[in-house]
């Protein structure tokens, strides 16, 4: 009796959990079609002729883990290509916000405001935005690189 009470338990754990991970699987997949989507249009896979998915990481800007099951956070993404730049993404439950770093006032404000919101400490805010710095500083790196040159 004991025993089978406890299968009966872990089967309604296991049926209960389904569709959460369900519906993080949805979300996520929503995302990384958006991803892929905003870096078409902005050229970044102009002249590619490979599966775009593969060229593409949406990665957790604190953990550095991909895309997972966490409810929300803040993410950067760029293409497996040369010269492209990062972008960020905020994920809070089953909504996300593509940021252009490049974009540098409203991309920090918009992260402020995220990070107030979820009541990140000062320590972790302070590490995300040094961050994202750096990625905004990258970005002004990469597009010198863009820069053509004209012969006379």
């Amino acid at each position: 009796m004991k025993k089978h009470l406890i299968i009966t338990l872990i089967l309604f754990i296991c049926i209960l959990s389904v569709p959460n991970v369900c519906n993080s699987q949805s979300i996520n997949d929503s995302i990384n079609r958006q991803v892929i989507s905003f870096l078409e249009s902005e050229g970044v896979f102009d002249n590619v002729n490979i599966h775009k998915e593969k060229l593409v990481h949406v990665i957790n800007l604190s953990t550095q883990n991909e895309l997972g099951e966490e409810s929300y956070g803040i993410y950067y993404f760029l293409a497996s290509i040369s010269h492209t730049k990062y972008y960020l993404l905020t994920k809070n439950k089953d909504s996300f916000k593509i940021l252009d770093i490049d974009d540098f006032g409203n991309t920090i404000s918009e992260v402020v405001l995220f990070l107030n919101n979820h009541n990140t400490s000062n320590d972790e805010m302070v590490e995300l935005l040094e961050e994202i710095i750096k990625m905004y500083k990258s970005n002004q790196d990469r597009s010198f690189s863009k820069t053509k040159v004209i012969d006379p």
